[in-house]
């Protein structure tokens, strides 16, 4: 996990376009299920600057129309490598 880095929204250009992989389809599994009112976590372990954080903040794209306090869950020390949704 990075530190973010403070910079004015006008001077960010917008993310990339995401291409989508075999993990995705699993997570958004996961989100679907509990977007359903059903429950389930998903960890998601890699190496540095992998994707984990980013393939999080897609699969919770189907949960941003929906009431609810959907969050994305993520370690608070560099220890620990995992992002939970």
């Amino acid at each position: 996990m990075h530190h973010r880095i403070d910079i004015p929204r006008a001077c960010l250009p917008p993310l990339p376009a995401y291409a989508s992989r075999e993990h995705d389809r699993r997570l958004q599994d996961v989100v679907r299920q509990a977007a359903m009112g059903g429950g389930g976590i998903a960890v998601l372990v890699g190496a540095s600057s992998s994707g984990k954080t980013r393939a999080c903040w897609q699969a919770r794209d189907p949960l941003r129309e929906r009431a609810g306090p959907w969050r994305v869950w993520h370690p608070r020390s560099r220890s620990a490598r995992t992002c939970i949704t």
